[in-house]
């Protein structure tokens, strides 16, 4: 099923090209799924594939928007593949597609005295059959169980967690605001430019040229647009509080600067509380003042992103601490001000959990446009959270 080394996992490039082209992710749990169906037969083989096109569609299509598209790189990942999708099924009994010789045999009917009375059997009480016994409880443990739960048998014969009684999360996927997500709110920010001409030919455009001179001197070339520069601006906290949450912190980065739109966004790192300089690395090295670092923001398009607990995680109720934390913030808040948009920030740390820390004296500071918690489960997904306030300016998270 996992081929020779060196060879790809069966149908696993379909899913790298859905998250490439349509941001889908390639979640761990749903390819074994696949896998699953696969090789357990629940997949029939026909000769038009429609049972595997529909197992396809209803596993990983996530918006009725992309069918088209999905169509198209499912066709030609079963035109890719279907050498190896074949040998699976005529692996399996029953399944795979019959052979000239196989359709011709014909099963005999059985005669008359062959068949079997239509009174049925009188069962002796020593035969009845017996319930089942009732499955025994999971084990409960100290360890995280997911709501799904997709074993695959070992050689064995026993899954993992009925080996160790332990249940365990294949995926990284525990944030309440998946990649997906991120990767969408990220695209919600992008404003395109154009950029020049590209090499693909604008037939519409051509043809009306050549309608309107007489004569084909030269083709019409459709229009690039690519997404500014001067849009999103990070600046992610580091060590101390914000330790639990660098992967947090770097999914947000990647996703904004991959799938996202924002290649080229500039990232800068701090701790606690920005002092004249930021840093281009998360160990806090090659400075950079911080009235360069927003040189290039306009003040009209830019967004600028502040990844921080804001003392929150500590919990911190000290008046004095928290009114010098917010003293030496409050520059870095109001040059971003004088430069941005938007100032948004991103806390990691429960609403409930600002309450008399110096995360909600900041976020009442007017250079702030909003605090968003951003992995808080509740009425607002992480995708919505963005487009409510670029609409609204706030978010009123006491409604």
């Amino acid at each position: 099923m996992n081929g020779s080394i060196g060879e790809p996992l069966i149908f696993w490039p379909f899913f790298e090209r859905l998250e490439k082209e349509l941001s889908y992710e390639r979640w761990l749990d749903k390819y074994r799924l696949f896998q699953q169906a696969l090789m357990s037969g629940a997949v029939p083989y026909d000769e038009e594939w429609r049972a595997f096109r529909q197992f396809c569609k209803f596993l990983y299509l996530q918006d009725h928007n992309d069918e088209a598209r999905f169509d198209e790189l499912l066709d030609e990942a079963i035109a890719e593949e279907k050498n190896r999708l074949l040998a699976v099924w005529q692996q399996l009994p029953g399944t795979g597609p019959r052979t000239p010789e196989e359709q011709d045999v014909e099963i005999p009917e059985k005669e008359e005295e062959d068949r079997p009375s239509a009174r049925p059997p009188v069962t002796q009480p020593s035969q009845q059959r017996t319930a089942p016994p009732p499955p025994e409880p999971a084990t409960e443990t100290k360890f995280f169980h997911p709501q799904f739960d997709i074993q695959l048998p070992e050689e064995g014969g026993e899954s993992e967690a009925k080996r160790t009684g332990y249940h365990y999360l294949h995926t990284d996927e525990y944030f309440p605001a998946n990649r997906r997500e991120m990767v969408k709110s990220w695209q919600y920010l992008r404003r395109m430019e154009r950029a020049g001409a590209s090499s693909r030919i604008n037939i519409v455009k051509t043809v009306q040229r050549i309608a309107k001179e007489g004569v084909f001197i030269e083709p019409e070339y459709e229009d690039t647009f690519v997404n500014r520069q001067d849009i999103l601006f990070l600046f992610a906290d580091t060590r101390g509080s914000m330790t639990p949450f660098h992967e947090l912190t770097k999914r947000l980065v990647l996703t904004a600067k991959g799938e996202g739109g924002h290649r080229r966004a500039p990232t800068f790192f701090f701790q606690n509380a920005p002092l004249e300089y930021l840093f281009r690395a998360p160990n806090l090295t090659d400075p950079v003042p911080m009235k360069q670092a927003v040189q290039r923001a306009n003040r009209n398009i830019s967004y600028a992103f502040i990844i921080s607990d804001a003392g929150a995680a500590r919990g911190n109720d000290n008046r004095e601490q928290i009114e010098r934390r917010v003293r030496l913030i409050r520059p870095f808040l109001q040059l971003l001000q004088s430069h941005m948009a938007y100032v948004i920030w991103l806390n990691p740390m429960p609403y409930h959990r600002w309450k008399g820390t110096a995360a909600e004296a900041i976020a009442a500071e007017p250079a702030v446009t909003t605090m968003v918690p951003v992995l808080e489960e509740g009425e607002f997904n992480y995708q919505d959270v963005i487009r409510r306030i670029i609409k609204y300016k706030r978010l009123n998270l006491d409604e």
